[in-house]
């Protein structure tokens, strides 16, 4: 029988609401993390103060230049040409730079919600845009059943189903009392 794509969602709702991940696996997670930010840091920084070099090298390049032109010893068509290659290079450098600030800021925001997901998975879910509840859909469940208008059945994905076996995943069998939905 037909059943509305809302009530199913509540079902689901509530089947995620009872999940949440053990403390120890919590602390897992926020140590990879730290690891892999520390690493990150350090790389993207070694990569920002090569870029930051070699830009500023060309930088003196380009101001020699410009010296050169005004002390006559360089003519203006060899000026405007060689100017032009080191205007274009110097720009590389800086659009390279942008990329990596920018590719930092993207990380930090991943992070964020892995940790976020990580310590309050309803809280996540529901604050979360219809495609990235998908994406967590599909790491929590293989294949959700539904029988006589109800999720009868659910089956955790390979994964999910592991991190439950050890213990890593607490699924409650009943909502807790004094729990409003926002939490």
């Amino acid at each position: 029988p037909y059943v509305e794509l809302t009530e199913l969602e509540r079902q689901v709702d509530q089947k995620i609401k009872k999940m949440q991940f053990s403390q120890e696996f919590i602390d897992a997670v926020v140590k990879k993390t730290r690891e892999i930010l520390e690493d990150n840091r350090k790389s993207l920084s070694s990569k920002k103060l090569g870029m930051l070099n070699r830009k500023t090298a060309l930088e003196t390049k380009r101001n020699k230049l410009e010296d050169s032109l005004l002390e006559g010893t360089i003519d203006r068509e060899t000026f405007k040409r060689i100017h032009a290659k080191l205007q274009a290079k110097i720009s590389k450098f800086t659009s390279q730079i942008q990329e990596l600030e920018s590719k930092s800021n993207i990380d930090i925001n991943l992070i964020e919600e892995v940790l976020s997901f990580t310590r309050n998975i309803y809280k996540t879910y529901k604050e979360a845009p219809p495609f990235l509840k998908r994406h967590y859909l599909r790491f929590f469940f293989e294949k959700i059943f539904v029988k006589n208008k109800k999720v009868s059945k659910i089956q955790p994905t390979p994964i999910f189903a592991i991190l439950e076996a050890n213990h890593q995943v607490i699924i409650r069998k009943h909502q807790l009392r004094g729990l409003d939905s926002n939490q």
